[in-house]
Order: structure tokens, then C-alpha cells, then sequence
């Protein structure tokens, strides 16, 4: 049986934080297309985050557009989408028409993760950041379906070590939001150290 990544206990811990907004801007964007899944963008700043936009139903140029816009609009320093899939549109479509003054990141949560020795891939890893993060006295959005999804996913420790997430056909719901405040905290991440804001 797996592990609980972000236990509900530590989740409302979470809540109650009191934490100020500074420092670089980062979002993330888990991209849907149609279909019952959500394209969902959250934003970290800090010990900060939000959920700040929530949408189905939209193309992938319109989801390109109203990004592009946000991250001009609120001076944003990193934008990372997830390229998987449908996302992968989205993406070029950034890069080919440019943010001034914002990193676009394309993330693949099933690359090699950046301590290779510690994660199975790119997502564990990045979950794990944001399980850090929130231990480190970091502020999640108030919102039930975050909650929902960060408190029921699970991982294990496989037999060479590393840490690996429950698989999301094992979930009963996609974990958007989740995916993309992994995706925002994971951008404002150190590589020179997991675990160090």
C-alpha cells in the first residue's frame, strides 16, 4: 500500500500559514483540451500560491493566448506547461510567438528528474518539491478539489530507491490542479538543492 505524499493534517497545517508574497513568479499550467478534465494554471510566489485560472472546453491557442497575456500582464518570471500530450501545443505556440521577460519551461513528468538518484522521473520529483514546500511552511490554496487531489495520491519507495507517485489511472480523478501547483512550485525550485528556497 502507498504512502500519502501530503497527508490531510498537513494540508490544514498548510492553510493556516501566513506568508507574504515576494520574490520571482512562477506558474503552471496543466493542459486539457475537451473532455471532462480541466486546464488549470496556479501561481507561486514564495511561500505563496493560488489557483488562478480554470477552464474547459477551451483550444489550445486560446489557453496559448490568455497565457501569454497573464504572464505579461503580472510580470511573471517562469512559466512551466506541462508538454506532455496536448500540452506540447501549447508550448510551441508560446515559444514561437515569445514572452517578453518570462522563461517558458516545457515539462515532461515523465523525463529524468534532476536528482535521478532520488525520483523515478520528473513528476515524483516534482510533488516531492511541493511536499517539501508546504512543510517548509509554504501556503496552498484554499481550494476542495486541490485538497481532495493532493491528500489521496500516494508513493512508493521502489526496490532501487527511488521515490515513485501512484499512477493516475489509479486515482479517481485527473489531478489537475495538483499537477499544475506541483508544476508553479516546482518552477521557483533550486536545482542546486531539493528541498532549498
Amino acid at each position: 500500500l502507498a504512502d500519502v505524499i501530503l497527508p490531510l493534517s498537513m494540508l490544514r497545517d498548510s492553510l493556516k500559514n501566513q506568508v507574504v508574497q515576494e520574490g520571482s513568479v512562477s506558474i503552471g499550467c496543466d493542459v486539457a483540451r475537451f473532455g471532462k478534465d480541466k486546464t488549470v494554471v496556479a501561481k507561486c510566489q514564495g511561500k505563496y500560491s493560488e489557483i488562478i485560472y480554470k477552464t474547459q472546453g477551451k483550444d489550445l491557442m486560446q489557453i496559448a493566448g490568455w497565457l501569454g497575456r497573464y504572464c505579461v500582464d503580472n510580470k511573471v518570471d517562469r512559466l512551466v506547461v506541462d508538454d506532455t500530450g496536448l500540452g506540447g501545443g501549447v508550448t510551441d505556440r508560446l515559444n514561437e510567438v515569445g514572452i517578453p521577460g518570462t522563461e517558458i519551461i516545457a515539462f515532461k513528468g515523465g523525463s529524468t528528474a534532476k536528482a535521478p538518484e532520488r525520483f523515478s522521473n520528473s513528476i515524483a520529483e516534482a510533488w516531492w518539491v511541493m511536499r517539501d514546500w508546504v512543510l517548509d511552511g509554504g501556503k496552498i490554496p484554499d481550494d476542495d478539489a486541490l485538497i481532495g487531489q493532493l491528500s489521496s495520491r500516494g508513493y512508493t519507495i521502489q526496490s532501487d530507491r527511488k521515490i515513485s507517485l501512484t499512477q493516475k489511472s489509479k486515482m479517481s480523478k485527473s489531478p489537475d490542479e495538483a499537477d499544475a501547483l506541483a508544476m508553479a512550485i516546482y518552477g521557483d525550485y533550486d536545482t542546486a538543492g531539493l528541498g532549498v528556497w
